[in-house]
Order: structure tokens, then C-alpha cells, then sequence
């Protein structure tokens, strides 16, 4: 599975990886529609496909001999459905192609949580296993933290809207890819059930101000913080921001040092260091009783939390779903780990590495609130 069925889709991604799984969130139902089929018909020639039907959105594309759960009608159980595709999963093997028509069905039926466990849980599995996984989603059905929480696993999350007749499209997340990937824009027209590309991918420009846009969002930054660092005024990074205006090189390299991106030979890599404020320091739910504070964000390094656990709660599912190593300090009360299959007690001042295995569950067991820094591996 190469390609998601789609040629100027593939072209916005810099194609498809093994591994992949593609988020596409829209405001146009035919176009989230247009897509799914053209994946399927794609995937049903290359091996073994999984359809988790939820929606309805695309029955007739089914290809010969795919496994498929079909949810359009009665009760929908999240757990159960995830069940049923990690059981799917098993039968199909490695490299098969997966479609879940519509997450959003599964969150208006099942609630937040529920639909978001279910990408939690299934991602990673995927990922690991080398198969490829088109999720279609509703843009305005999810909430800010909902989609950041998808964000910082997947590999490839599109947003498609509806613009007075034409689709534009945005990359914004693009794992394995060239940085330039990430923020291009595309412009598409629906036509007879496919997509086309109406002119060439964003221009450099555009691209470059969606990018730094992106990036500064990602670190909780507003535009007039980061003008202040670099030492522009707001209203010229506006202008950088909506292509507007261009960059000179000094002036990207210190928006990149600000953003801690590393970016050629600049005053960055010679320091050999960089500093991250806390002023861009939010608070993020992870799940009932969990909060997570993202201290920084490396791509040599990974991403490093703070993580606060509530008294006598936790996950029975991964926190961070990642595909490196996790490594944790435990700093305050207890908690007890389940990984690969074991459970592991920490005590305040007690370190684990997770080298290889999953950290499949979180609880704290005791009466105070337990903290931690949580490393996740790139």
C-alpha cells in the first residue's frame, strides 16, 4: 500500500510510508466520502483490508474479501469494536490496508473518550505492524485537545475545507517527511466522485509562513511572544505567516532559534543548546484523572512531560502511545506501570526504561497526587 488512492493527495504527503496512519478532517462530506472510496479501491489490489463502518460513507467501494465490521445501526460499544479490529488486525497480518469511515460517528455515539481511546489504542498497533489506516473525521466535531491528542501520534493529518466551492487543504502533521512538508496547502476541486489538484502545491512563500504559523501554535506561542523573541513587530509576522511577505535568512534562522527548530548553521547549533520558556507551557487532559504538561519538544531528543496523576485513578490504555523508547522519573507518591504485561511499582525517586515495551496502563494506587517526568523517544 503505496499511495491513498487519491494522486494529488499523494503528491500534498510526499506519498505514503509503511506504517502511516492518515488523518483527514473536513467540512465536506463528499470529499471525506471521495477520499475513502478512492483508498479502498487502491488498497483492495495491494492485500489484505479492514473497514470499520461506522457511517456508511462508502459501502459500494468494499473490495472482494475485506473484513468488515459493519456499525451503521444499533448500539455501538467502543471497547468491543476495538476488540473486533485488533482480532481483525490478527487475521489480516502485517502490511494490510485499514479505513475507519468516520471517528466522529463513533465520538457522537460513544462520546470523546471512547473514540479517542479507540485511535489511542489502534495507531500504535498499526504503526508497528506496517500497515497503512485512513481515518476520516468532521471538522467542528472535536475539540482542540481531542485533535492535539491524535496530532502527537499519527503520522499525516490533513484538514480539507470547503472554500467557496474548492478544497483547500493543509498538512498538519507529517512524520518522516522533509520539515517543507509540513504546512503546505493545496487547493482541490471535487469532480465526479475524485479529487483534483486546481495549481501546483502552496508556493514557497505561503508555505514557509504556514509552517512557522504551525510551529508556533504547536508551542502555545502568540504571534506578538514570538515577534518580541526575534525581535520583528506582530504585524510583519503576520504578513510572514500568510505569505504576504518573505524572510531573510538571518531573520528565519533567529525564528527558528526562538521556536527551537534546528535550522542550518546558526547560533543554535553552535551553542549546542536551547531554552525553552515556560510561558508556552499548557495544561493538556490526557485522560479521566491524568494531566500532561509538554516541557519540551525535540526531534533528536523526543517529547518530555510533566505528568500529574490523580489520587486512586488512571488509564487502563497507554498514555503515550509512542514508537520509541519511554523513560520515567517518578518525582512524587506511587504508581503503578503495567508494561509488557507486568506490573511495576514506582515509588517517589524510582526511574523505569521502557526500551522496547509498551507501556500498556497508569494508576495511582495511593492517596496523594502523584507526579512525574515522562520521556517519549522520537
Amino acid at each position: 500500500m503505496t499511495s491513498t488512492g487519491t494522486p494529488a493527495l499523494d503528491e500534498l504527503l510526499d506519498g505514503v510510508r509503511v506504517g502511516d496512519n492518515l488523518v483527514v478532517v473536513s467540512d465536506s462530506h463528499a470529499a471525506l466520502a471521495a477520499i475513502g472510496r478512492a483508498f479502498l479501491t487502491t488498497a483492495g489490489d495491494n492485500g489484505p483490508v479492514v473497514i470499520a463502518d461506522t457511517e456508511g460513507r462508502t459501502p459500494e467501494a468494499v473490495p472482494t474479501g475485506a473484513v468488515l465490521l459493519d456499525r451503521r445501526s444499533g448500539e455501538l460499544d467502543a471497547d468491543a469494536l476495538i476488540d473486533d479490529l485488533a482480532a481483525a488486525d490478527e487475521r489480516a497480518g502485517c502490511g494490510a490496508a485499514f479505513l475507519v469511515d468516520s471517528l466522529t460517528s463513533v465520538q457522537r455515539r460513544c462520546g470523546a473518550r471512547a473514540a479517542l481511546e479507540l485511535f489511542l489504542t489502534l495507531c500504535p498497533r498499526l504503526y508497528r505492524r506496517g500497515s497503512v489506516a485512513m481515518w476520516l473525521l468532521d471538522a467542528g466535531s472535536h475539540d482542540a485537545v481531542f485533535l492535539d491528542r491524535m496530532r502527537a501520534i499519527t503520522q499525516v493529518l490533513v484538514r480539507l475545507e470547503d472554500d467557496g466551492g474548492e478544497l483547500e487543504a493543509e498538512v498538519l502533521t507529517a512524520a518522516g517527511r522533509a520539515p517543507t512538508t509540513l504546512g503546505r496547502r493545496q487547493r482541490f476541486r471535487l469532480e465526479d466522485g475524485t479529487l483534483h489538484a486546481t495549481g501546483p502545491v502552496g508556493a514557497s512563500r505561503e508555505r514557509l509562513g504556514a509552517l512557522v504559523r504551525t510551529q508556533r501554535v504547536s508551542r502555545g506561542l502568540s504571534q506578538a511572544e514570538l515577534a518580541r523573541r526575534v525581535h520583528i513587530s506582530p504585524s510583519a509576522l503576520s504578513q510572514v505567516e500568510r505569505g504576504v511577505r518573505g524572510l531573510g535568512a538571518e531573520t528565519l534562522i533567529r525564528i527558528w532559534d526562538a521556536l527551537g527548530v534546528p535550522f542550518g548553521p546558526g547560533d543554535t547549533l553552535l551553542r549546542g543548546y536551547r531554552v525553552t520558556r515556560r510561558s508556552g507551557h499548557e495544561d493538556v487532559h490526557l485522560t479521566a484523572g491524568v494531566t500532561g504538561r509538554l516541557l519540551f519538544d525535540d526531534v533528536a531528543v523526543g517529547r518530555c512531560w510533566q505528568i500529574v496523576v490523580e489520587p486512586e485513578v488512571g488509564s487502563d490504555r497507554p498514555l503515550f502511545t509512542s514508537k520509541g523508547a519511554e523513560s520515567i522519573v517518578l518525582q512524587r507518591g506511587v504508581l503503578d506501570l503495567r508494561v509488557a504485561g507486568h506490573l511495576e511499582t514506582l515509588q517517589e525517586g524510582d526511574s523505569l526504561v521502557a526500551s522496547r515495551a509498551l507501556i500498556e496502563s497508569t494508576r495511582n494506587p495511593g492517596p496523594d497526587r502523584a507526579e512525574a517526568l515522562w520521556l517519549v523517544a522520537p
